[in-house]
């Protein structure tokens, strides 16, 4: 249930772009995509690294019946990140008219800004309850008040406004409002149904536990907020070389191709407590078997889509975005392969970190912010939306590669068996002739897309299937994820182990 609400949620706001993008010119949805980037580069800041901080300090605290601990790393964490989030709202509205007019040079961006920076201590208030909730060992309430309700309601909102063809400021206004609203539903929520053991919110006064948990937390805000560069970075590089409607047209490929990470991201939810827990007992047969079983399946769900994006990308861009925003195919193949590679070499970060590998995580994450600037300043200029692209590509790929030969190297971890390589292999073989033979009758619209997705996920399901993709121990291992979850946050494996069970 929990994986499914997350799913949602990244589906609605993708719905939310496709509304925008279908709306509006590709200058109009290049300022929307921008201004959402330099948001959430604030979030990420504000934050500053406490939403994964506050959770283990809770969990540890609570673990150890220390309530009154527990209340300062609730209290002190939400004190520290809302006072940090107010800081950077007013710092953004301040600036505001610096960075569009000198930096991005687009004048139009200002007030998007300014708009969306009011938002920014509502999303923020929101992570730090989500992270309290799940140091608690509550993982619902994330999905429901942080994953699902805020696109919800900018859908719930957009919708109506779109097909009054209101004025493009609104949809900003409409973006603050749905974090709003999530906010005060999810501060109601917690004021009626509060974790165990706490009455209230704690706002406690600040105590030693604060500089304790910040120390703590700041090599992570480094850590997310390289990521956060490593994900936007060539966006913002598009606005300043090539103006808002290059960076708007990047901006489409960007989403459809992260839906390949996706299935990685989702698993980490089971993965991370399965295998600390394995990791405490000292198991690393089973951590290696678990981390295979994950990645041949996350590779499984997104290798169809991956064939997709990289044969039909006028087609998915076309039906989804319009045709104005086929110019990038191009991108969206590259992006699309550099995202595979999340999938193909698994859920590299979740175990390095269940390792204590957190510096390593850093430095990588700082080489590979390096690389993809680096990259985007040399490449953006001459070759525009596709240099992007090729930038972060290369960046993803570094990253993935460098974090599996230290997985290698520390725990002899290796991902690429083949009962994942086989089933891909042969889906290739099928499927790549058959559209070089038929690609010039095929026509750019919805039902061959549709038809397209049956016809390569029907080609690899059988793939596997006859492939030798399929072994008993995906059941035993299903299994074994089942009793050490207990159901918790809603997940259970067993649709899947049926299904499994009757093609071995």
């Amino acid at each position: 249930m929990s994986l499914a609400g997350m799913l949602v949620g990244v589906f609605l706001s993708l719905v939310t772009k496709l509304l925008i993008a279908r709306s509006g010119t590709q200058s109009e949805y290049g300022i929307y995509s921008l201004a959402t980037v330099l948001v959430s580069i604030g979030v990420v800041v504000s934050l500053m690294g406490l939403e994964s901080g506050a959770t283990r300090y809770i969990a540890y605290y609570g673990g150890r019946g220390e309530t009154e601990r527990v209340k300062q790393s609730v209290g002190g964490s939400l004190r520290i990140a809302v006072s940090a989030s107010v800081l950077v709202s007013v710092l953004l509205l301040v600036s505001a008219d610096t960075i569009s007019v000198n930096l991005l040079h687009e004048p139009a961006l200002a007030l998007p800004l300014r708009i969306l920076a009011i938002g920014l201590p509502f999303s923020v208030v929101i992570g730090m309850l989500a992270s309290a909730y799940r140091g608690f060992g509550r993982v619902q309430e994330k999905v429901y008040f942080q994953d699902l309700l805020p696109p919800a309601l900018f859908v719930a909102l957009l919708l109506p406004a779109t097909l009054l063809r209101v004025s493009f400021s609104a949809v900003f206004y409409l973006y603050a409002a749905a974090y709003v609203g999530g906010c005060a539903a999810f501060l109601a929520y917690t004021l009626v149904r509060p974790p165990a053991g706490l009455r209230s919110i704690p706002w406690t006064r600040p105590s030693p536990l604060d500089k304790e948990l910040l120390v703590f937390s700041l090599p992570l805000l480094a850590v997310a907020l390289l990521a956060t560069v490593v994900t936007y970075a060539n966006t913002l590089l598009l606005g300043y070389f090539q103006g808002t409607a290059a960076a708007g047209l990047y901006s489409a490929a960007v989403p459809l191709a992260a839906f390949l990470a996706m299935p990685v991201g989702a698993t980490i939810l089971i993965y991370t407590p399965v295998t600390a827990a394995l990791y405490a007992q000292g198991r690393m047969p089973e951590m290696r078997r678990h981390y295979v079983f994950v990645t041949k399946w996350s590779f499984s769900i997104t290798f169809p889509l991956f064939l997709l994006l990289a044969l039909l990308p006028d087609t998915v861009l076309g039906v989804l975005f319009g045709s104005s925003y086929v110019p990038a195919s191009q991108a969206l193949r590259i992006l699309s392969l550099g995202n595979i590679v999340a999938s193909l070499l698994g859920p590299s970060a979740a175990l390095l970190t269940v390792v204590g590998q957190t510096t390593f995580l850093m430095w990588v994450g700082v080489a590979a912010a390096a690389v993809n600037v680096l990259l985007g300043i040399a490449l953006i200029p001459p070759l525009g939306i596709v240099g992007a692209a090729i930038a972060t590509a290369v960046a993803l790929v570094f990253v993935y590669v460098a974090r599996l030969v230290k997985l290698s190297a520390l725990l002899r971890v290796f991902p690429l068996t083949w009962r994942l390589l086989r089933p891909a292999a042969i889906s290739v073989v099928l499927i790549v002739p058959a559209y070089f033979l038929l690609r010039d009758s095929l026509s750019t619209n919805l039902w061959t897309l549709l038809g397209a997705a049956i016809v390569v996920y029907g080609v690899h399901a059988l793939a596997i299937l006859f492939g030798r993709g399929l072994d008993p121990e995906d059941v035993s291992l299903l299994a074994e994820i089942d009793k050490r979850i207990d159901g918790r946050a809603g997940i259970s494996t067993a649709p899947l182990k049926r299904v499994l069970t009757r093609w071995l």
